[in-house]
């Protein structure tokens, strides 16, 4: 390539407005056909090299925003799956203390605080509450603070007794 047709195309990346654009056209002007061809050659292989680059960074950004998705999506997923199971483990334990054994809900919720309490297992999920809805909501705030398997074996020892 000679001389001018490497002129040509630096000047080509380095266009900003129309006067740059115009000195532009004046070097293409003077280049002779062989050259021409050779400016534009190199044009089609910098257009090509230009969107390649460009089209790998989106599918980068994109895949990595895919990731994102899916690792977010299966942390939902789980956090779900834990919530139903701490749901169904304090409705299990309000219908076995509540409805098999027939107690209460403040004497319920009053053994179970103290059979925890001997376990060394204090209760932090706050009042126990007084009605059937606010005892199965603190049933499952214990069993999100502490192991689900510990409020019920609590719950069980409370009905051997």
């Amino acid at each position: 390539m000679k001389k001018a047709s490497i002129e040509v195309i630096l000047l080509l990346s380095s266009i900003y407005n129309r006067k740059q654009l115009s000195d532009l056209f004046k070097e293409i002007r003077s280049l002779e056909v062989d050259q021409l061809e050779t400016v534009l050659a190199r044009l089609e292989e910098y257009k090509a090299k230009s969107f390649g680059i460009a089209s790998e960074a989106i599918e980068t950004a994109l895949e990595q925003k895919r990731i994102q998705l899916e690792k977010r999506l299966e942390q939902d997923r789980i956090e779900l799956e834990k919530k139903h199971q701490i749901s169904g483990t304090a409705q299990e334990i309000t219908h076995l203390l509540l409805n098999r054994y027939k107690l209460k809900v403040p004497a319920a919720a009053k053994q179970l605080s103290e059979e925890l309490a001997r376990r060394g297992r204090s209760s932090t999920a706050g009042h126990e509450g007084s009605t059937k809805a606010s005892f199965t909501k603190w049933l499952s705030q214990l069993c999100e603070d502490m192991p689900r398997e510990d409020v019920m074996s609590a719950a069980l020892n409370l009905t051997t007794k």
